[in-house]
């Protein structure tokens, strides 16, 4: 018994169905194959193929090691916390002429050449310079007592060149000497006057940055790129050395 044209017509039906949809499926597959081959085999501007390198794999395995190589969340919570230093306050040189009376004054880094040279240095253009070394002063000595009060009423400046805290590059709270350069810095009020931060030996923990912000109105200049001769003690500048600085900042501060 013949089975029924309805069924016959729908498995008909169904079998060119499978039939194309196989059809497309190898299509597909031809295509990508041939888009792959294409972009593999790039073809020279002659005309001729040329072989195409392989990329380098990466492992699955490869990947914790690579992004162990990050920094890890504390370090970049410490990277983010450490900021940049403020730019220092404008540099208004000074003017050393015919008559100009100079005043240096600082810690023992003032006596080794430093002072020397620039005494030279501004005699050269006819004017006088007096300097004081006290040796192993710090913030602290010259901004009680009255030491600074005198030189100033004694010697009467012009201008004024502050050598200081040499004696203060390890103190573990640096910050507590922001009121002490600013006391320094009134009683050298209205003079013209430039803070000149220790050529470093040995790194710091802050004095040069605490120098920098509160030495206004004041200019201020850094010595930390000038290489300095020292002493057998490693510390002080040798005569050259001390020589050198005050070339550097001489050239830099003086108009």
């Amino acid at each position: 018994m013949s089975p029924p044209l309805e069924a016959t017509v729908s498995a008909e039906m169904a079998r060119r169905r499978s039939i194309i949809a196989t059809g497309a499926s190898v299509a597909a597959v031809l295509l990508a194959v041939m888009v792959a081959g294409a972009s593999s085999t790039p073809v020279a501007s002659k005309g001729k193929r040329r072989a195409n390198k392989a990329a380098p794999s990466v492992s699955v395995s490869a990947i914790p090691a690579m992004a162990s190589a990050s920094p890890s969340a504390s370090a970049v919570a410490v990277m983010a916390t450490v900021a940049p230093p403020p730019p220092p306050p404008p540099m208004n040189k000074l003017t050393v002429t015919k008559g100009t009376k100079v005043l240096v004054f600082g810690d023992s880094m003032v006596d080794a050449g430093f002072a020397q040279r620039l005494q030279k240095l501004v005699e050269s253009r006819g004017a006088t310079l007096v300097h004081d070394s006290w040796v192993s002063s710090s913030t602290t000595s010259w901004s009680k007592g009255d030491r600074l009060d005198n030189l100033l009423v004694v010697h009467r400046p012009d201008v004024v060149i502050v050598a200081l805290g040499a004696n203060e590059v390890f103190l573990p709270a640096p910050e507590a000497v922001a009121p002490r350069v600013r006391t320094i810095v009134h009683k050298l009020a209205p003079r013209p006057c430039v803070w000149v931060s220790p050529p470093l030996w040995k790194g710091e923990t802050g004095i040069v940055s605490v120098e920098r912000t509160n030495a206004a109105p004041c200019s201020f200049y850094d010595s930390g790129a000038v290489k300095v001769e020292r002493a057998k003690d490693g510390i002080h500048p040798t005569p050259k050395g001390g020589s050198d600085w005050a070339e550097a900042v001489f050239a830099a501060v003086v108009e």
